[in-house]
Order: structure tokens, then sequence, then C-alpha cells
């Protein structure tokens, strides 16, 4: 059980090892604190299916920098998957992309304002909503391609 009615909870990789029963009954423990007692939970996990239950706002840490901070609903929000033909893709397009990955059909990429996107491209890509472990894919990995095009 947790303490009595504490204001910040820190927990690393809670539901690490636990099986999906467990792991949610937990979740719902965690989330019931949170709303009963306003407490703030300090939650590190590389589980991102738990923060899509319990967060409403998201620090991601990648090799001890902050890489992208914000309300999670805002966060999913603003960013979306954008594919489209690789000549869509110029100095100035590419600006707007986290990470881009392309190949001989084209290209996709994760952009982190979805109106900027659009004002780019209009109707000339797909625009796809995403989670928040694609969203950490993309700001980890860097931009690829095909033989490095």
């Amino acid at each position: 059980m947790l303490s009595h009615h504490p204001k910040i909870i820190i927990m690393d990789e809670p539901t690490a090892n636990l099986d999906p029963l467990v792991r949610n009954e937990l979740l719902e423990i965690i989330q019931e604190r949170i709303e009963e007692d306003n407490s703030s939970v300090f939650y590190s996990t590389h589980i991102t299916s738990d923060l899509d239950k319990v967060a409403d706002y998201l620090i991601f840490i990648y090799n001890g920098k902050i890489i992208l901070q914000g309300e999670k609903d805002v966060i999913l929000e603003n960013h979306c998957i954008v594919r489209g033909k690789n000549e869509l893709l110029s100095d100035d397009t590419k600006n707007v992309f986290v990470s881009v990955l392309k190949n001989s059909f084209g290209f996709e990429g994760l952009v982190f304002n979805r109106k900027e996107a659009y004002d780019l491209f209009g109707e000339e890509v797909v625009y796809d909503n995403i989670n928040l472990e694609d969203i950490l894919t993309y700001y980890t990995r860097g931009n690829k391609s095909e033989k490095n095009n």
C-alpha cells in the first residue's frame, strides 16, 4: 500500500516484470491515489502503454537530456506521421520533421507541429495519428534513408 496522502510519489519502473492483471491493478491504484489525494507521481518507465493510461504530463529523457516535455494530450495532438513522395522533401520542408525515414517508395516522418506540416504539404501527403511509443521511437532513432539518400 502507498503511504498516507503523499503530495508526491516517486516510482521507478513500478510495473516492470508484473503480469498484465497485476500491472493494471497497480495502475488503477496509482490513478485512484492521484485523483483522491491530488498527488503528483514521478513515474519512470519504458512501458509507454502505462503512460497512455495514467500520465497527463510527460518529460522524455534520452541520454541524460530532456528531448520532449508537455501535456500528454497536447503532445499527441501536435505530433503526427506524414507520408508522401520523396520529391516533396526539401531543406525547407525537412525542418518540420523530428525524424524522417526515406526509401525508394517515398518518405515517412514524425512532425512536431501538425498545423505547420499541413501548411507546407496540404493534401499532397497522408497524415496519421501517433501513439507515445512511436513518438519516442522517432525522437531517439534520428533520420534514416535507403543508401543514405
